[in-house]
Parts: C-alpha cells; sequence; structure tokens
C-alpha cells in the first residue's frame, strides 16, 4: 500500500504540494520581500523637513532683561540673521511677565546656530535652549495672548466685543484698581497720554474683584515709559497706583 497512488503517503504529499504552492516561499531579494518592504515603508511617517520653521526655548536670562538683551545675545549666532526669527516673551498663567522666550526660526536647520551660542562669552552661565514642536508653540503663545474685552467698543458692557491682545513694551497693567473704577474712569486717569486703538483693554476671563486685569497701550514705548514715571507715585481715590511694565 505504500506504492498505491491513492494511499495515505500519497495523499500526505498531495496536501503538502498543495499548500507549498498556496502559500508560496519568498526569498530574499524576491519580489515579494520588495513588496512588503515598499508597503511598510509608505506606513513610516515622513520626517519633518530641515526647511519648515522650528521653535526654541530661551531660559535663564535676568528678570531685567528685556527683547534688546535677547536680540543682542543671539546676534552671537553664526549664520543666524536678524531676518531668520522672530522673539517672543512668555507670560505665566496669571500673565504677568517672566524671564523665558520663545523663540521662532525661518527653518530647523537653524536650531545648530542657536545652540552654537557660548553663552559664557555673553556673560552669563545660566542661558538654555530647548526644543519644542509646532502644537506647544502655538499653546504658549495662545496663553500669552489673553482674550480681552474691548469696553471702548461698545455702549453695552455685556456685548463687549473681545480681541486676543499680546501685552507688549507698550503696555502697562493696572494692578488693585478701585472697584469704583471703569473704563471711562481709566481713560481720564490717562488723559494726558497718546493710547493706542483700543487703549484700555481689560481680562475676559481670570480677572478678580482686586485685580479685574485692566491693561492700558499706549502709541509708543516711550510714551508708556512717560506715564510710568510721571503716575508712579500717583493715586486712584486713595489706592496707590501699581504698575507692571512689559519688555
Amino acid at each position: 500500500w505504500w506504492w498505491c497512488p491513492f494511499g495515505p503517503m500519497s495523499l500526505m504529499s498531495a496536501v503538502w504540494r498543495a499548500g507549498r504552492r498556496a502559500c508560496p516561499v519568498v526569498r530574499a531579494g524576491g519580489p515579494g520581500l520588495v513588496r512588503s518592504a515598499a508597503s511598510q515603508a509608505a506606513q513610516v511617517p515622513s520626517e519633518p523637513s530641515a526647511q519648515a520653521p522650528g521653535y526654541m526655548l530661551l531660559k535663564g536670562f535676568s528678570k531685567f532683561a528685556n527683547l534688546a538683551d535677547v536680540h543682542r545675545y543671539l546676534s552671537r549666532a553664526k549664520d543666524l540673521a536678524a531676518e531668520d526669527y522672530s522673539v517672543h516673551p512668555i507670560l505665566d498663567k496669571r500673565l504677568f511677565p517672566t524671564s523665558i522666550y520663545l523663540l521662532k526660526l525661518r527653518q530647523k536647520s537653524l536650531i545648530k546656530s542657536v545652540r552654537g551660542i557660548d553663552y559664557r562669552s555673553y556673560g552669563c552661565s545660566n542661558i538654555s535652549s530647548f526644543f519644542v514642536t509646532e502644537e506647544r508653540a502655538k499653546d504658549i503663545l495662545d496663553q500669552s495672548s489673553p482674550l480681552m474685552l474691548l469696553e471702548g467698543k461698545s455702549s453695552d458692557p455685556k456685548s463687549c466685543p473681545t480681541e486676543r491682545i499680546t501685552p507688549d513694551s507698550r503696555t502697562l497693567r493696572l494692578c488693585f484698581v478701585p472697584p469704583s473704577y471703569g473704563y471711562d474712569e481709566i481713560e481720564y486717569f490717562f488723559r494726558d497720554f497718546q493710547l493706542d486703538d483700543p487703549g484700555i483693554v481689560r481680562l475676559a476671563q481670570g480677572g478678580t474683584r482686586k485685580d479685574k486685569g485692566y491693561f492700558v497701550r499706549f502709541k509708543t514705548t516711550a510714551e508708556a515709559h512717560r506715564a510710568l514715571q510721571t503716575l508712579i507715585r500717583d493715586h486712584m481715590e486713595t489706592s496707590p497706583v501699581h504698575f507692571v511694565q512689559y519688555k
């Protein structure tokens, strides 16, 4: 029965050959392997281009530093021109200034230039830089550009238009404004200064009874400095005026 064409061994051989034909073995370098590698490569996302914008955080500056100091520091980077980047001061959750700056580079390849700065030659020992993703950078910018109420744009305070505004060197924040003070009273307090349009804005969210989050925006940085020097000893009713200066 071993040699019978319909015996058990012949039947097992036929089943084995049928299985080989249904599932062929792909040898190294064969077309099946090429197709498999191509399909896997198509599933792997491509790496971001070096020409895409890059974002970095700069930390370690003095609390007295301003944008001019940051630009002076970045001028020490090789192959980095002034038009290759922009600097954005970062505010904390209460919208007060910090010593951290967000750096937006024209392309990711410039990150090496920033990391190559010898911060010790700048006179500092703790300036550091960190790469951040575009999504994280957008979240940081949104936090530093809060939604403001444009009270002077509407006669009805309940229907005030809103706008995202970033406090900058032309901006002073008023702290501990008396509860009886509103838009008209603050506008009269700064009547001798040239204000931007809108000149007086208020936080849409996050204000408290003691700090409603009023911001005064001037035409120029010099005008903001003049107001700070002139009014720093003045009072609103019986309360001394407290300013926060943005650099």
